[in-house]
């Protein structure tokens, strides 16, 4: 996720979380949530990417960071966050940073559930563009429904994260012919990609989700470790 990117998606998913019933006593301190919006996709980008280094400023920094002008009840809320941030910060593997960061999403989203009702798109969620099975097609989906499940957790919204649950469960690639040094490895972890896909499907909690979320997210992370690839970029589809 580039900065352009995460600029789109955290702007639409502001602008979700903090409508106009805010009052303008309360902007100040919405304004301010944009800090945790971009520090946790900072988290999330960097163990898509497999990158266990990059993950350690923008964790230290939520895990230290104590937000001021929050509704009051909210503390416990932040503290749950900031202890997910500080796993983050002392994850010795992509996979314990991929756990942290699903707690990381899931605490932001409980404080949202609480404090901003009404937050969950109304709109039905356009399913993504393209059903081709060639690798490109398919990791643009992945990312379409690794975003759908960001703001399952982030908003929260079900329909959010029943889409990209969806799109995850999805058939295997079908092509014999997978252009990497290991394409049998590659093969795996597609698989347990759409494993994970099906089991968040059955998902109703926040805590199942999270943990499910962070499992995606370290798993996408080997395969792009594995193949060399960048992750793909998909756009909010509202």
């Amino acid at each position: 996720m580039d900065r352009l990117f995460k600029t789109t998606v955290l702007s639409a998913l502001a602008t979700l979380a903090f409508q106009p019933s805010s009052s303008p006593a309360q902007e100040p301190a919405n304004q301010r949530m944009w800090s945790h919006f971009l520090a946790a996709a900072d988290v999330q980008a960097a163990v898509t990417r497999g990158d266990l280094e990059a993950t350690k400023e923008p964790a230290t920094w939520l895990a230290e960071y104590d937000e001021p002008g929050l509704p009051d009840g909210s503390e416990a809320f932040v503290r749950e966050l900031q202890r997910a941030a500080a796993r983050a910060v002392e994850a010795k593997t992509i996979e314990t940073a991929g756990a942290a960061t699903g707690r990381i999403v899931a605490a932001c989203g409980s404080c949202h559930r609480e404090y901003k009702p009404g937050m969950e798109p109304t709109e039905n969620i356009e399913p993504p563009a393209g059903d081709e099975s060639d690798v490109a097609t398919h990791m643009v989906r992945h990312a379409w429904a690794a975003d759908r499940l960001w703001e399952g957790l982030a908003l929260p919204s079900n329909a959010a994260w029943e889409a990209g649950a969806d799109v995850f469960a999805g058939a295997p690639l079908a092509t014999d012919d997978l252009a990497f040094d290991n394409p049998e490895g590659v093969r795996a972890l597609e698989n347990r990609t759409h494993e994970l896909g099906r089991r968040a499907g059955l998902e109703t909690e926040p805590s199942l989700r999270a943990r499910t979320y962070g499992e995606l997210l370290s798993t996408c992370a080997a395969c792009h470790q594995m193949t060399g690839q960048q992750p793909a970029i998909e756009k909010l589809s509202w």
